[in-house]
This record gives C-alpha cells, sequence and structure tokens, in this order.
C-alpha cells in the first residue's frame, strides 16, 4: 500500500481508500496525498474539501484512480 501512496504522491494522481474511522465507522473516500509521515498520511479529501490526516493502520483498502489527474494549487 505504500509504494501505491508514494506513486501517487509523486504524480498527484488521487486514490479511492476504505477507511475505518476511530468511532468504527467504515467510510469510502477519493484524496489527493500531500505527504507520507510515519504511520500517517496527510491528504486532501475530496468527499469533504478538506484537508485530512488518516492513518495508516485504518486504512483497509486503497487504489489509485486511473485516468484522473489533479494539478497542484
Amino acid at each position: 500500500m505504500n509504494s501505491t501512496f508514494k506513486c501517487c504522491l509523486e504524480q498527484q494522481t488521487p486514490v479511492e481508500i476504505i477507511y475505518l474511522a476511530a468511532n468504527g465507522h467504515i467510510t469510502q473516500r477519493t484524496i489527493l496525498i500531500k505527504g507520507i509521515n510515519g504511520h500517517t498520511v496527510r491528504a486532501r479529501c475530496l468527499l469533504r474539501n478538506q484537508e485530512r490526516t488518516f492513518k495508516l493502520n485504518h486504512i483497509l483498502a486503497a487504489r489509485m484512480v486511473k485516468g484522473r489527474r489533479t494539478e497542484s494549487a
């Protein structure tokens, strides 16, 4: 999964994730990775349109969103 995140960070390609929130809810989100730091990923959540921090151990699945690139702001 880390290699997918690094590739998407370099190419600024969105990633679709399945995420287990602290309250136990499972959500599906599309994110644009801004940085990877130890056990967390800092990203812009395209669902909420906000910068968020995601714990790597709470990301249940991830896949690159093919054919969609986002320009850096």
